[in-house]
């Protein structure tokens, strides 16, 4: 075909799809998915999306660069390990960081709803208070477990009925961010707990995290990447 001819025919394909609505995604379990309501922009740059992490401190400014950038977690923790521990905070102030450099990137911060993880505020909040008790898995009395109910670097030992392992998790002296002393969550210890969600005031909560001010309720913040699945 010629140059000219197969333009011709790109140009009317793109014409076609753009007058069409687009079908739905379909997720891993073929639930219908959503694109986002976004006006086009047909600019390939806002077509990119990436994840980076900088365990050290903020991003470098040239991600923001990118259509969309997904701060994970552990970025910068080794500032937010120092207590109290700010990953929340900090995912604001990096996106506000972004989009002082490009004000058109878009920036999404990063919630578990399978694993409550307590150096994000809002859940330490909710964990250290014994009324939302109910929102968490226990432990189950009378059993061994392969992971430590007891943050032994406290003396007397800091414990928690709550069920919790230390996967992905800052310790000291040293862990996935190194503590610059025994490592402060609150009441409990630092650990991966998890949600229950058989409790249906939980589900409110998240719900309400996810659209507060700390996430999509704040204007330097576009969506949220939320992990792990049951």
């Amino acid at each position: 075909m010629a140059p000219a001819v197969a333009l011709a025919a790109l140009a009317a394909a793109a014409a076609v799809a753009s007058a069409a609505s687009p079908p739905p995604c379909r997720s891993n379990e073929g639930e219908p998915g959503r694109f986002p309501t976004w006006p086009a922009t047909w600019r390939l740059q806002d077509s990119t999306i990436v994840q980076p992490c900088n365990t050290s401190g903020w991003l470098d400014d040239s991600y923001a660069n990118f259509g969309i950038v997904s701060v994970d977690w552990s970025n910068g923790h080794d500032l937010w390990v120092v207590p109290p521990m700010s990953t929340e905070s900090m995912h604001v102030e990096q996106a506000a960081r972004l989009k002082a450099v490009r004000p058109g990137v878009r920036v999404f911060g990063y919630r578990n709803i399978v694993k409550a993880l307590p150096w994000f505020a809002t859940v330490r909040g909710a964990m250290d208070d014994p009324a939302y008790a109910g929102w968490f898995l226990h432990f189950q009395p009378g059993l061994k477990y392969h992971v430590p109910q007891c943050d032994n670097n406290y003396d007397p030992p800091k414990c928690t009925d709550l069920y919790h392992d230390q996967e992905q998790t800052p310790g000291y002296p040293h862990g996935d961010g190194d503590c610059p002393g025994p490592c402060d969550c609150g009441v409990n210890p630092c650990g991966e707990y998890l949600w229950d969600h058989r409790n249906a005031s939980l589900q409110d909560f998240l719900i309400a995290d996810l659209l507060g001010p700390n996430l999509i309720g704040n204007a330097n913040l576009s969506g949220a990447f939320l992990d792990d699945e049951w």
